[in-house]
């Protein structure tokens, strides 16, 4: 069969695909008003657009002249005389007789300037044309590297405003094509065509334009296959072609499938790189420091950090595609050639890793800095001068991840001395404390603030360092320390902070944080001065410290007045506009943050009635609608757990799942949340459990935990406890089908399912399946208890039960099950039985007679 889809350098007829920028071209010829101008990146098609365009409109009457500038000229008067030559030898039939006069009249009037000489020759051929003169000038980025591209484009726009003049000229018009922006091709913008132009707009395929491509192609693909092409090329012309083109030739008895579009993709575009555009895109972004930050920041979802000037050298670039505000790389072969590890490994080669975790760290971007930094540990040893601070910024770099173990390992490695770097010194120190004590290494952290205030250094960490101390020695039950507490708070409360350069700002916030943690500390037995303090607190406290003084004095208000108290929280939030950090650290954190938000919500859920908690919801959440919504009821149900308040933790869950959005979400988000709820044996509609149950059936990549052995073995007790004895047996065999889906250490777990289908046959009065489920899980007892596997629900302790359990209903069957003998035995004969217990026993019939009619074994055929 003859190929098709040959590698043609001008696409045949039969094979063209007309986009909008077809029908832009024709609307511009037919009106033979302004230019045309289409700027794209390479291999977009806009030669072919052209071309086509000449080949479609061309008739006997009019003329279509091509001229590439990729080829420049030493002068302007070359490059003129270049396109009215072209003109001139492609239409013999039309200009010969003019081309001889033009030729003459150029010996003739050497010393014309060459714009002026252009125009007469333009004016010439014209009025030897029934027709228009379309002149099509492509790869006009050529021109920038001429000292002439001014002068080449001020014609063009003078050609327009001297139609006035010379009427013929309304039969001339102008396509222009190139990769270039039209500032950085004319010096002088006041003389630019393009200020009168009209940009036609290229791009790539559309899914009917892509399929109308395979059906010109006469490709006879499956829809999937189709789809997983546009999946990596997202309609790029050549893209396409070329991936079409390997299809076309691939001769295999088996059907094409997803797997040998993924391996042509890889092999062609993925491995080495080296094919157009991808090639032509990493050089660009290569050579390119800011177009590389800008991807950086579209990979971040930070378009509005990209400039317009920007996004249209990465447009030129052939990256991206961006309509309005919405920016997205191509395709997905540009994203995976121009990955942001790509990037990063192209920065770390021009201005090395170190440099790179500075910069980060500046910015701060921490992920980016920590990884920068334990790249160059991996490798390197800091400088001997400079390894303290570098450490610091890693443990800080950590701390502002969340990642607190490794924040202290490296603030731990830091050693500032106190007199050349008191103010690094205090930080560390500072910052190690709050670590230590997230990490609940209490002792560290009081050691380390300690050090802080037994050196005296008083300026603005100091006094937060000594009120982190006072914070963590009252939540401590011994009294002494409790004491110890009020005393630093006293300290700072009777101190004049304003002898020390600390800034008034601060100042404020250091007396508002005393007089909060002084409220702390009196609230269990001394609530009249406790509320003294926060009214103290509220009077310095920034905007954002105000919440959390409120929701103090929220907990110190009678029941009566609780409700009016979280409406002033809630007012004051919505009042100044605030908006939380995102912290978990919220035993020191008295700035507003996430966990204020899911207090109220808790509290709100508790003490108001529902349209207040709803409307309170829908304050929290107007940003990000339902997603809020989520992450704002999880946080506060997880609170409520927290402070083992299961029922109202259970309550604002229900209450989420039944969202009609909550069905929306992905079942990365949903099941988790029905399955919690499911667990604690909250009172469920049967739609979720059944969607629970169709996420176990379907998910094929979903691995069976404990957590979904909790699950359902809750929901075969609930069965269980209404009597409904097939259904518990069908909850356990269709749990069971999943045991592939179950790890080995995981499957001990099963041993609950089968004590509880021994329960279940013990109370159907099934002796038979009791003595045969009792003696499987007393193997299975007896296998685990010897490789060690307990894990997960089955403590010890449990395993203990079950095998109690399990001995109890063999010795309690009073009648013996029949043993089936299928032929007589003799005394001496060597059977083979196994016990109740699980145990293998082989021996003469005569020893095992009486074991066997007491109905301890059975004989295994």
């Amino acid at each position: 069969m003859e190929k098709i889809l040959k590698p043609y350098t001008i696409v045949p007829r039969d094979l063209y695909v007309k986009r909008d920028a077809d029908r832009q071209v024709f609307n511009i010829l037919k009106d033979m008003g302004r230019p045309g101008y289409v700027l794209v990146a390479r291999q977009m098609g806009k030669t072919n657009l052209l071309l086509n365009a000449k080949r479609e409109l061309e008739t006997d009457e009019d003329v279509f002249v091509y001229v590439d500038l990729s080829n420049s000229f030493e002068s302007m008067k070359e490059c003129f005389e270049n396109i009215i030559d072209i003109a001139c030898e492609t239409n013999m039939d039309k200009f010969q007789d003019a081309y001889s006069s033009i030729l003459k009249f150029r010996v003739e009037n050497k010393e014309m300037s060459p714009h002026k000489l252009h125009g007469i020759e333009l004016r010439n051929l014209l009025k030897c044309t029934k027709g228009k003169i379309v002149i099509i000038l492509d790869e006009i980025d050529a021109l920038t590297k001429t000292a002439y591209s001014d002068q080449v484009f001020a014609q063009i726009r003078s050609v327009y405003f001297s139609r006035v003049n010379y009427p013929e000229l309304n039969n001339l018009t102008y396509l222009l094509s190139g990769v270039v922006e039209p500032t950085e091709i004319i010096k002088n913008p006041k003389i630019s065509p393009f200020n009168i132009g009209q940009k036609i707009f290229l791009n790539d395929f559309n899914k009917a334009e892509f399929f109308e491509f395979l059906d010109k192609a006469g490709l006879k693909v499956e829809s999937k296959i189709a789809d997983r092409i546009f999946y990596w090329t997202n309609g790029s012309p050549r893209m396409t072609w070329d991936i079409c083109s390997e299809l076309e030739s691939i001769e295999t008895a088996s059907p094409i499938d997803e797997y040998i579009i993924d391996n042509l993709v890889h092999e062609g575009y993925l491995k080495s790189f080296d094919r157009p555009p991808v090639d032509n895109i990493r050089e660009l972004v290569k050579n390119d420091r800011e177009i590389r930050l800008a991807i950086g920041e579209i990979y971040k979802g930070n378009v509005a950090g990209v400039t317009d000037k920007v996004k249209n050298k990465l447009y030129l670039a052939g990256v991206i595609n961006y309509y309005e505000d919405s920016v997205e790389i191509k395709n997905e072969i540009i994203r995976k050639s121009i990955s942001p590890e790509w990037l990063k490994s192209v920065d770390k080669l021009e201005r090395g890793v170190l440099k790179l975790a500075l910069d980060a760290f500046g910015d701060e971007e921490f992920s980016d800095s920590l990884a920068y930094f334990e790249e160059f540990l991996s490798k390197d040893d800091f400088s001997y001068e400079m390894k303290d601070t570098y450490y610091y910024y890693m443990g800080f770099s950590a701390y502002n991840l969340g990642r607190l173990e490794v924040a202290k390992r490296y603030l731990s490695e830091a050693n500032f001395d106190i007199d050349a770097s008191a103010g690094l010194y205090q930080r560390r120190l500072h910052l190690l404390g709050i670590c230590c004590y997230y990490i609940k290494d209490v002792s560290g952290a009081i050691a380390a603030l300690e050090e802080i205030y037994s050196v005296g250094i008083k300026n603005d960490v100091y006094f937060r360092a000594v009120l982190d101390l006072a914070c963590i020695k009252s939540f401590d039950n011994d009294s002494d320390e409790i004491k110890r507490a009020e005393s630093l708070i006293d300290e700072i409360l009777e101190d004049d902070l304003s002898k020390y350069k600390i800034k008034p700002s601060v100042i404020k916030e250091i007396i508002s944080v005393a007089n909060f943690r002084k409220a702390n500390v009196l609230q269990y037995f001394d609530k009249p001065r406790a509320r003294e303090y926060y009214h103290s607190s509220l009077i310095s406290a920034p905007d954002t410290f105000k919440p959390s003084i409120l929701l103090g004095l929220y907990e110190l208000s009678e029941d009566s007045e609780k409700a009016e108290a979280l409406r002033c929280v809630v007012g004051n939030i919505e009042e100044n506009s605030l908006l939380p950090i995102n912290s978990d650290l919220q035993n020191f954190q008295i700035e507003y943050n996430l966990y204020h938000i899911h207090k109220i919500l808790l509290e709100t859920f508790r003490i108001c009635g529902e349209y207040y908690f709803e409307e309170t919801l829908n304050k929290f959440s107007s940003k990000e609608g339902f997603v809020d919504k989520f992450r704002f009821l999880m946080g506060a149900s997880m609170l409520a757990f927290g402070h083992s308040d299961d029922k109202y933790g259970i309550e604002i869950l229900t209450y989420l799942i039944n969202y009609p959005e909550y069905g929306d979400m992905d079942s990365a988000s949903q099941i988790p949340v029905i399955r919690f709820l499911i667990s604690f044996g909250a009172e469920l509609k049967q739609d979720k459990i059944d969607a629970y149950w169709e996420y176990l059936d379907n998910n094929n990549t979903t691995t069976i935990d404990s957590y979904d052995f909790e699950a359902v073995l809750r929901i075969a007790v609930e069965c269980l406890e209404k009597d409904q004895l097939d259904t518990v047996l069908d909850v356990i065999r269709r749990f069971r089908s999943y045991a592939s889906k179950v790890d080995e250490r995981t499957a001990v777990n099963y041993l609950l399912f089968d004590h509880l289908e021994l329960n279940v046959h013990k109370i159907k009065g099934d002796e038979r399946l009791v003595k045969l489920k009792a003696a499987t899980i007393l193997s299975k007892v007896e296998s685990a208890t010897a490789s060690g596997n307990v894990v997960g629900l089955m403590k010890y302790a449990n395993l203990s039960v079950i095998k109690s359990n399990a001995l109890n209903a063999l010795q309690s069957l009073h009648k013996p099950i029949p043993i089936r003998v299928v032929r007589e035995y003799g005394r001496n004969e060597i059977v083979r039985v196994r016990y109740n217990d699980g145990k293998v026993v082989e021996a003469k019939f005569k020893r095992l007679k009486d074991d066997l009619e007491r109905d301890l074994c059975v004989i295994v055929e």
